[in-house]
């Protein structure tokens, strides 16, 4: 597999992001308050944003404080980070919260980004998690969690079956590098347009060293549940729910349920079915007859379905784990084997441009390009049809914007197609004051 370290990009993306606009207004949440700061907690920072602005929720390194989620109804952007980082620190950090966000009715045109947000089911058992009802806007969640307390005794017993990763009548959703650990309910889309993004869904109870965890999640669910939905998951990861000591009666669960929906597992991604062994592995997904599926060669699906799966087919994809400002980041670039790829940078463009070869996901004027990278051959390890790079972001790259790379594939055919894009925002610099 190629691997190319790209010190051109550098200016190139830095001219892509000096291009950006910024915020209108940033607003400023700490919990310890002082200079500059505007609020100690998140809901009236939200109360005070106008659509466009930018709110930084931050604590220090070693803090364990949480904040408090909130209901958006406009297009704002949130990003959460610590301060104090110890040199060379690597990564994005994140800022941590105890509850449930709730996005409704998010006006069309509109974009609200919820960038590196830890959401944590409260002590109490009251609702955790993300939820986004009636969206005509876009959403972008990028670098999240959501997991929960699993505590087996009153007043918190199954407070757990209270997490919800919910998206309902969401025209455009996008997530990218994060993880769910989903309890009791499976991350759900109805009637919404989903990509995930070098993300993964986990079943709670396989945690480790967590003895009581099974007792609250006695049945097992699948991992994603799609009800008359478009999904398209790239370099990600989907468990279906699997039995523990706790519930043995019960069967394993697919990593996917599809009712009248589309579901294409993009290059480098897996859908494992639940169970322990080949013999009690659940199907990796399960569809209804108006749904579909298309798998490219390069993924993974643990647990065949009774029906078989489809002939895979050479996808053409983008991925990248995450980007933080003033750090290197590594991109993957999948097409089809012996053939070529030209990566583009620049803005996002929710609404994709037609063109002959697919549709266009960046903003034409803010695009950027790199030299021609040589799709790999197959080798004994691996169907071939990948480039790899490593890029570096500048420190100065805004955070919270939805950027995207997106790639132009040639196959030996001849055949031109544009990639799927990598939509991601820039996690706070690590060494930067706010």
């Amino acid at each position: 597999m190629q691997r190319t370290r790209w010190p051109l990009m550098l200016s190139l993306l830095s001219v892509a992001c000096a291009g950006t606009l910024r915020a209108q207004q940033v607003w400023k949440v700490f919990s310890g308050g002082g200079p500059g700061v505007h609020f100690t907690d998140l809901p009236p920072a939200v109360a005070a944003a106008a659509p466009g602005d930018e709110i930084w929720v931050y604590s220090q390194v070693g803090a364990f404080w949480s904040y408090t989620p909130t209901i958006i109804t406009r297009g704002i952007r949130i990003v959460g980070f610590k301060t104090g980082s110890p040199p060379n620190s690597t990564g994005p950090s994140s800022a941590s919260f105890d509850g449930l966000f709730v996005i409704v009715g998010l006006p069309a045109g509109e974009q609200v980004t919820l960038s590196n947000l830890n959401v944590w089911q409260a002590m109490s058992g009251d609702p955790a998690g993300i939820v986004a009802v009636d969206c005509a806007g876009d959403i972008v969640i990028e670098g999240c969690g959501t997991s929960a307390y699993p505590l087996p005794y009153p007043p918190f017993s199954g407070s757990a079956l209270h997490h919800r990763v919910h998206f309902e009548n969401c025209a455009n959703v996008v997530i990218h590098g994060s993880t769910f650990v989903m309890y009791g309910s499976p991350l759900t889309a109805i009637n919404t347009n989903l990509r995930f993004l070098s993300s993964e869904v986990l079943y709670g109870p396989a945690l480790q060293n967590c003895y009581f965890c099974p007792i609250n999640y006695l049945v097992p669910t699948e991992g994603i549940r799609l009800v008359d939905s478009n999904m398209t998951m790239v370099s990600s990861v989907i468990h279906g729910g699997s039995p523990t000591s706790a519930n043995q009666g019960w069967p394993a669960q697919p990593a996917a349920v599809l009712a009248d929906s589309s579901l294409v597992v993009g290059p480098h991604s897996r859908l494992y079915g639940g169970g322990s062994s080949p013999g009690s592995l659940a199907s990796a997904y399960t569809a209804s007859p108006a749904s579909t599926v298309a798998i490219d060669h390069r993924a993974v699906v643990n647990g065949i379905p009774s029906a078989g799966l489809p002939s895979p087919v050479w996808m053409s994809s983008i991925a990248t784990p995450w980007v933080v400002g003033g750090q290197p980041y590594d991109i993957l670039v999948s097409g089809e084997p012996g053939g070529f790829a030209v990566v583009a940078s620049g803005d996002w463009a929710p609404v994709a441009l037609p063109t002959a070869i697919g549709g266009l996901s960046l903003v034409p004027s803010t695009m950027v390009f790199s030299e021609i990278l040589p799709l790999g051959p197959p080798t004994v390890f691996s169907p071939g049809g990948d480039a790899a790079l490593t890029l570096d972001c500048p420190v100065t790259a805004p955070v919270a914007h939805p950027f995207a790379l997106q790639a132009m594939t040639l196959a030996p055919s001849g055949m031109i197609e544009l990639s799927e894009p990598a939509v991601f925002t820039v996690a706070w610099p690590r060494n930067r004051t706010p």
